[in-house]
C-alpha cells in the first residue's frame, strides 16, 4: 500500500472523537492548552489566534468570525463553522446523529457563539433552528444546521471535494478546542482522493465539527471528526449533502428574458450533459425555470448549471452538472434592482458617505441604480458600497443603507422565489409603507408577499473571462442560439432575471 491508500484505510476505520465538556484542566507549556482526546503529530504547531497573529497572517481576518463553539445544555462542545446560506456545519456525533442520514430534527440544546478569541469575547451567538441533515458511521459523521440569526462572516465551501475534484494543495483547521478561545492547527497533509481524509493537523477534543480547509483558497473540503490513534479523521464533503441541500433551498424557480422578450431555455427540456440553450416564448416550463445560488451558479433543469465551456467570443453556453468551476460562476454586473416595471433601487449623491439611506426612485441608468450581486451575497454599487441593514439584530422597520464593504452578515442577501430579497435574520428588502414615489426610503421588514418587497435584477450577465452571455440575433425568434460575447452594452446583453 502506498501513504494515500494507508492513510485512507485508518481514516475509515477510525473511531468517533467524543465532544468535550467543558472542565478544569493544567495547561501545557506550549501556551495552546492541554491535549486530551486529541491527537498532535510530530511537534504541536498549534498556535493561538488573536490580534497580533492576525496582523501576521492577515489573510485569515475574513474567516475567524465564521468559526463558532457549538454549545449543548449539557455543556458540552464542538466547533461549528458558517457557509452561507443559513447553513452551519459540525459533526453528527456533535448532534447525536444516528448511524442512518436523519432530516429535520429539533435541535433546541444547541447554541453557537461566533468570534470567540484569545482578545475577542464572542459578537453573536445564533440558536440552531433545526438539524437539516445528520449522521455518525464512520466515516460518515457529519451535521449541517440551520442557524438563526446569521453571523457576519461566511466559509465558502467546496461541494464536491473529494471525488472527481482533486485537492492537492495542504491543509488547515480552526478550532476550538475543549471550549477555548479559536486555535490555528497548523498546516498537514491531505490525500487527494478518498471519502475518508487521514490528515496531520494537530487537534483537541472539541475540534470535532471543524471544516478542513485547503490552504491555497482557503476553501472547506471536509469535516473534522476524530482520530486513529495514529492519524486524524475527516469527511470529505462530496459524501456530505451540503451541496444537495443548498440546491434545494436555490432550486430552479425564477425566468431569465432578454430584453426583447425571449425566455432563456433548454434545447428540447433534454438534461444531457452539454445540451445547448436557445430563447424561446416564454411559457414557465421547466426547461425555463433557472435560480442563482449563493455561490454564483446559476442552476436550471434538474439541478444543472448554466456553463460556459470557453471564453471565446460566439461560445454557445450549455447545461453541465455543477461543478463549482469558474466557468459555471455568473455575476448580475451593473444590473438594475427593479420593484415594478420603472422604479429602481438607489443611492442618491456622486459619492455618497456610509449610511447614506437606500430609496427608490425613477429608473434612470445612473452609478447610484447600477449594482453587481456578487458571489459573496453582497449587492455592490459601481461607487463601490454595498447595501446594507444598519444593524446585527434587525427588527421592522430597521433601515438599509450604502455602507463600505466589509463581508459581514447584515450586507448578505438573497434572491429568493417571488422576488423577495431576505437579508439579516430572514427579513425582506422592503418599500417603506408601500409607497412607489420617488425618494421613499427602503427597511427591512418581515416576509409578507407584498408588491413592497417584489424584486426583480435587469442587466447584463457576466461570466467566464468576464464575458456576457448575448442573444445572437436583435429581433430572436424561437430557437435563436445562446452565447457568450465581449460585454458592449448592446441590447442583446440586457438580460431580466425574475426569480
Amino acid at each position: 500500500m502506498n501513504r494515500i491508500q494507508i492513510a485512507t484505510c485508518i481514516a475509515i476505520l477510525a473511531g468517533s472523537m467524543l465532544f468535550l465538556p467543558i472542565t478544569s484542566v493544567n495547561a501545557q507549556t506550549d501556551g495552546v492548552g492541554v491535549l486530551r482526546q486529541g491527537l498532535v503529530i510530530g511537534e504541536d504547531d498549534r498556535q493561538i489566534v488573536d490580534a497580533k497573529w492576525l496582523d501576521a497572517n492577515p489573510r485569515y481576518r475574513a474567516l475567524v468570525d465564521a468559526i463558532g463553539i457549538l454549545k449543548r445544555t449539557d455543556g458540552s462542545t464542538c466547533t461549528a463553522s458558517y457557509i452561507g446560506g443559513g447553513l452551519a456545519i459540525t459533526a453528527g456525533h456533535c448532534v447525536d446523529a444516528d448511524s442512518s442520514e436523519r432530516r429535520n430534527l429539533p435541535c433546541d440544546n444547541i447554541s453557537i457563539q461566533w468570534g470567540f478569541r484569545n482578545d475577542a469575547a464572542p459578537y453573536l451567538t445564533s440558536k440552531c433552528v433545526r438539524v437539516l441533515a445528520a449522521r455518525q458511521l464512520i466515516p460518515y459523521d457529519y451535521a449541517i444546521l440551520e442557524v438563526s440569526p446569521l453571523p457576519r462572516a461566511e466559509i465558502r465551501a467546496v461541494h464536491n471535494a473529494g471525488s472527481s475534484s482533486g485537492v492537492t494543495t495542504p491543509g488547515i483547521m480552526l478550532s476550538h478546542p475543549g471550549g477555548r478561545p479559536l486555535i490555528w492547527s497548523g498546516k498537514c497533509y491531505l490525500p487527494p482522493y478518498a471519502i475518508a481524509v487521514a490528515h496531520e493537523c494537530d487537534s483537541e477534543g472539541g475540534s470535532s465539527g471543524a471544516l478542513i480547509l485547503e490552504e491555497k483558497f482557503l476553501l472547506a473540503v471536509g469535516i473534522h471528526y476524530g482520530h486513529s490513534g495514529l492519524l486524524n479523521s475527516a469527511i470529505y464533503l462530496a459524501h456530505v449533502p451540503v451541496g444537495d441541500i443548498m440546491d434545494a433551498r436555490f432550486k430552479a424557480k425564477g425566468k431569465i428574458a432578454v430584453s426583447s422578450g425571449k425566455c432563456l431555455d433548454v434545447t428540447d427540456r433534454k438534461t444531457a450533459d452539454r445540451t445547448l440553450l436557445q430563447l424561446w416564448d416564454c411559457s414557465g416550463d421547466s426547461a425555463q425555470k433557472w435560480s442563482m445560488t449563493p455561490f454564483g451558479a446559476l442552476v436550471g433543469l434538474e439541478g444543472k448549471c448554466l456553463d460556459a465551456p470557453f471564453s471565446a467570443n460566439g461560445t454557445r453556453p450549455w447545461i453541465f452538472g455543477c461543478h463549482s468551476g469558474t466557468n459555471q460562476m455568473w455575476q448580475f454586473q451593473d444590473s438594475e434592482f427593479r420593484t415594478g416595471s420603472t422604479q429602481c433601487l438607489d443611492i442618491p449623491g456622486i459619492k455618497p458617505a456610509n449610511s447614506t439611506p437606500a430609496q427608490i426612485w425613477s429608473c434612470h441608468g445612473g452609478d447610484g441604480q447600477k449594482w453587481t450581486w456578487t458571489a459573496r451575497q453582497e449587492i455592490l454599487n459601481t461607487q463601490g458600497k454595498c447595501l446594507d441593514a444598519a444593524s446585527f439584530s434587525p427588527k421592522n422597520g430597521t433601515p438599509v443603507v450604502a455602507f463600505e464593504c466589509h463581508g459581514g452578515a447584515n450586507q448578505k442577501w438573497d434572491l429568493t422565489a417571488g422576488g423577495a430579497i431576505r437579508g439579516i435574520g430572514g427579513l425582506c428588502l422592503d418599500v417603506t409603507d408601500g409607497k412607489i414615489s420617488n425618494g421613499t426610503a427602503l427597511q427591512l421588514h418581515e416576509c409578507n408577499g407584498s408588491g413592497a418587497q417584489q424584486w426583480f435584477v435587469r442587466g447584463t450577465i457576466r461570466g467566464l473571462g468576464g464575458k456576457c452571455l448575448e442573444a445572437s440575433r436583435a429581433h430572436p425568434a424561437n430557437g435563436t442560439t445562446v452565447i457568450v460575447d465581449e460585454c458592449r452594452g448592446a441590447a442583446t446583453q440586457v438580460w431580466n432575471y425574475f426569480p
